[in-house]
């Protein structure tokens, strides 16, 4: 098996996601401070193993910083899913939209994610698709290839193709909407 993507949960986890949907939690530490541990023994590190996707993971997005407890994952087949990665087959389904990358920044229940029509929107996690307000941010002309949030910033980055690079602080925007 060949990980398509990898994202860092915190400074000892590693989710890697793969062509069949399914995604390994690795625990990183344990790895590198287990004594005589060596290449033959790599499963003695798996922390769980999951199908969240029908077809491949695109983009694994952590919320938090420190000992992130929650992942979000997007595949070819349109599904986000929202893991609580100590429950890992309680997986819920969030949305059927056609993703290509996503961030899940850890200052608020809002994850942002490219969708098929080169738009940047967000949703909320703490409620279903159905009574979230998708949230239009950032469109462009161009394809989004990539997004990233801060823990420490509302501020949003996403690069597209044409050469720019957009920064938006949707939590602002959204702030000044509603005022």
């Amino acid at each position: 098996m060949i990980p398509m993507v990898a994202a860092w949960g915190g400074h000892d986890k590693l989710a890697c996601g793969y062509r069949d949907g399914q995604v390994i939690l690795w625990d990183i530490q344990a790895a590198l401070t287990k004594p005589g541990s060596g290449p033959s023994d790599f499963r003695d590190f798996i922390i769980c193993s999951m199908y969240t996707n029908h077809s491949a993971v695109r983009d694994i997005a952590w919320h938090g910083i420190d000992d992130p407890q929650f992942f979000s994952t997007c595949g070819n087949d349109g599904l986000v899913q929202l893991v609580q990665w100590r429950d890992p087959h309680n997986v819920r389904h969030y949305a059927r939209v056609r993703i290509y990358t996503m961030a899940w920044p850890g200052y608020s229940d809002c994850f942002w994610f490219i969708d098929g029509e080169n738009v940047m929107r967000g949703g909320s996690a703490s409620v279903s698709f159905e009574k979230s307000q998708i949230r239009k941010c950032v469109s462009g002309l161009a394809i989004s290839r990539s997004i990233a949030g801060s823990e420490l910033h509302p501020f949003i980055a996403v690069s597209a193709t044409d050469g720019y690079l957009k920064v938006v602080n949707p939590i602002g925007s959204l702030r000044l909407r509603d005022t």
